[in-house]
């Protein structure tokens, strides 16, 4: 596979894209855009000039039951399970075909499901494998995956613990960490840096 020599964001006027985007202000469940059960919203603030963007509706337990609810529904009775299984195949096919540039996250609630599925993901060839957990969960995942004779090579590529080190240690500040650490994966993946941003994949 022939991994591009430029990185297609930096090809984008984001300004003018900015420019004319029109935000949603409701969540979206069922394929509708909808409001918050109890009419909740929050205010989204521009990074720029403070400004607020758009009250955003903000999701509930029972909307995310909703939702949940929602997508099982469409998976159980929408287009999916009335195709036929050949051309099932050829879509989950598509998917696979480019598991070397794609991402799997490990964060279940419990230590043996993580392990099975870094171990299922490291089969399949995902290009970055990362799971939440302390260094010395790591190490014992790692010495697993030695015992079972998975290549050196692959163990290289589980990242655990997920995120870059920044200190985080509230849920958001751990989801920051691991969103940076993918932003810098993904700029990795392509030969030519953007300019001013040298990319060191091992920083």
């Amino acid at each position: 596979m022939t991994a591009p020599t430029t990185d297609p964001v930096s090809t984008i006027d984001w300004r003018e894209r900015a420019a004319r985007a029109e935000i949603g202000a409701g969540m979206l469940v069922g394929g509708e855009l909808r409001a918050a059960t109890d009419g909740a919203t929050r205010a989204i603030h521009s990074a720029r000039d403070g400004s607020v963007l758009v009250d955003l509706a903000w999701a509930q337990p029972a909307d995310a039951d909703a939702a949940v609810a929602a997508a099982r529904e469409a998976f159980d009775r929408g287009r999916w399970p009335r195709m036929h299984a050949r051309e099932r195949g050829e879509i989950l096919q598509e998917f696979a075909r480019d598991l070397g540039r794609a991402v799997f996250l490990v964060m279940t609630h419990d230590h043996q499901l993580d392990q099975t599925a870094i171990e299922w993901a490291i089969r399949k060839g995902f290009g970055f494998v990362g799971g939440v957990g302390s260094r010395a969960k790591a190490a014992r995942t790692r010495a697993r995956l030695e015992a079972k004779g998975f290549p050196p090579e692959d163990i290289a590529r589980i990242r655990m613990p997920v995120g870059l080190d920044i200190g985080a240690r509230s849920p958001a500040e751990i989801g920051v960490s691991i969103a940076g650490e993918l932003v810098r994966w993904r700029a990795s993946l392509f030969s030519t840096p953007r300019a001013g941003h040298e990319v060191k994949p091992g920083a």
